[in-house]
């Protein structure tokens, strides 16, 4: 046999990864998020291979919030947090963020068993699971206490929350409704970071790709305020009629749904100008969602703008290029009442039913409804509760992930990395990188990470290691600060030596 990991004799490798097809890279659910491969066998960003199947919906009237999965439609888990809850969100690592217009309380629910916090200190993680595989979750299958809740704060009192977004660095945005307030609160502790008075009262918020803070205010003067992460509010504009939910699409543009005037509209942020599209003809619209659909070569080829219809059952689609109808999902049921619309990880459109008190999964492509299943009573629930807008307008960001063995019956001297990408937008997209070491596969895996090193640009290849070792794992994290915008990783290379 051959001494080297390489497949020769040499005492020094190259462990290369990339477009050509004898090194191409290894895409799986374990060693890529995010990502997709390119026509010429590069990797991308990619909101169709997020990674994580769960929609997270309130039910406002029982005081519970149900996960579900999206390619199965089961409810995996309830729980129990503050009082009537009405606003999901999800951060960037997949955890449920949750508030509420009864006391004003904010949640932050696990989405990992590994992240649970054992309270009682009794060895074991209790919280709500499907423990009879029936796919919905019984009272009997609910926790008090739920060890999954990993903390629950009330930052602005007793007041309403009714807005809740996630930004870039992780943090937490609340919009209190009857204060007038929003509040930044740190992602790991809950803990207030920020607050700002508005001249709104938030009823909703998304968050763009420069970290504007938009939301919808309903109370007063009608219409969308600008609020800047560090600055605090810094423009309000007054909509044409009565605003309920709000989304961002990834050219920039604020499209506001019209309750009264059953319409939905858009405002320029360059100019402060509206578009307007008159009545939609299915009554008051309420929850607002946009998707995203990218070519081989990372450019955008279709964005499409949903807003659910309260009182017809119908989801209406525009295109958000040409702004043109494109008609309207019929669910099935005129009395679904669907309040809350969303994009989960495959582009499939999820509508939010109060009336029936279920979720409905919703075909892009023939607009056929695939399922609908039962939740909590009354669901009640507008904004991004699957996080397809965080991973694709607010933060989009791939990862890259590969173990590399060295040298068998020898150490390995990991020299150094380089990194073939492209990264364009002049600074608009960048990559870090991680890596860890160990000398056995098990002493990797519970090895620490060390980074982020770069950013790369303004950092240069290669990087430097120097490290002796049996094995390594590195990690390549890409971002983008413009959705229109997408790095392409073409070759990744390690060049490594026998000590």
């Amino acid at each position: 046999g051959v001494s080297s990991p390489c497949g020769d004799c040499s005492e020094a490798c190259v462990f290369a990864q990339g477009e050509d097809e004898d090194f191409a890279f290894d895409i799986s659910p374990e060693t890529t998020s995010g990502m997709s491969k390119t026509d010429s066998g590069g990797l991308t960003l990619d909101s169709s291979e997020l990674s994580l199947p769960f929609i997270w919906i309130a039910n406002s009237g029982a005081g519970t919030v149900s996960k579900l999965n999206t390619q199965t439609g089961c409810e995996v888990a309830r729980y129990k947090v503050c009082n009537d809850p009405s606003r999901t969100a999800v951060d960037l690592d997949g955890n449920g963020i949750i508030g509420c217009r009864g006391d004003g309380g904010v949640a932050k629910i696990a989405v990992f068993l590994n992240d649970c916090i054992d309270k009682n200190g009794n060895g074991k993680i209790e919280t709500s699971g499907d423990n009879n595989n029936n796919c919905t979750i019984s009272g009997n299958e609910m926790v008090g206490n739920d060890e999954c809740v990993v903390w629950q704060v009330y930052p602005d009192g007793a007041t309403v929350a009714r807005a809740a977004g996630v930004d870039k660095d992780n943090n937490i945005w609340i919009g209190f409704h009857s204060s007038s307030r929003i509040k930044k609160l740190d992602g790991d502790t809950g803990q207030t970071l920020k607050s700002f008075n508005l001249t709104g009262r938030p009823y909703g918020l998304a968050i763009d790709s420069d970290g504007i803070i938009w939301y919808a205010s309903r109370s007063g003067s009608h219409g969308v305020g600008r609020l800047h992460p560090e600055n605090g509010e810094t423009n309000s504009y007054r909509s044409p009629g009565d605003p309920y939910g709000l989304a961002i699409d990834p050219f920039g543009y604020v499209w506001v749904a019209l309750y009264g005037q059953h319409s939905i509209v858009r405002l320029d942020p360059n100019n402060g100008n509206w578009w307007n599209s008159g009545n939609l003809g299915w009554g008051g619209t309420r929850g607002v969602a946009v998707s995203v659909k990218h070519g081989g070569d990372g450019q955008i080829v279709e964005s499409r703008v949903y807003t659910a219809h309260s009182g017809t059952g119908r989801i209406s689609v525009l295109d958000a290029f040409t702004k043109q109808k494109l008609g309207a999902i019929n669910l099935g049921n005129s009395g679904h009442c669907p309040v809350g619309v969303a994009i989960d990880s495959t582009n499939h459109i999820w509508s939010v039913n109060q009336c029936t008190s279920t979720a409905s999964k919703v075909d892009p492509d023939n607009w056929n409804v695939e399922f609908t299943k039962a939740v909590g009573q009354n669901p009640y629930t507008y904004s991004d509760m699957t996080g397809y807008a965080l991973k694709t307008i607010t933060a989009p960001v791939g990862v890259y992930r590969t173990k590399i063995a060295g040298w068998k019956g020898a150490q390995t001297v990991w020299d150094r990395v380089i990194i073939d990408a492209t990264m364009p937008g002049n600074g608009l997209t960048w990559l870090d990188v991680y890596y860890r070491f160990g000398s056995t596969e098990e002493a990797l895996a519970n090895a620490d990470w060390q980074g982020p090193k770069g950013p790369y640009p303004p950092d240069n290849f290669p990087l430097e290691l120097g490290v002796t070792a049996n094995h390594m794992e590195i990690e390549l994290r890409f971002y983008t600060d413009e959705p229109t915008v997408l790095p392409v990783l073409h070759a990744l290379k390690v060049i490594a030596f026998k000590e």
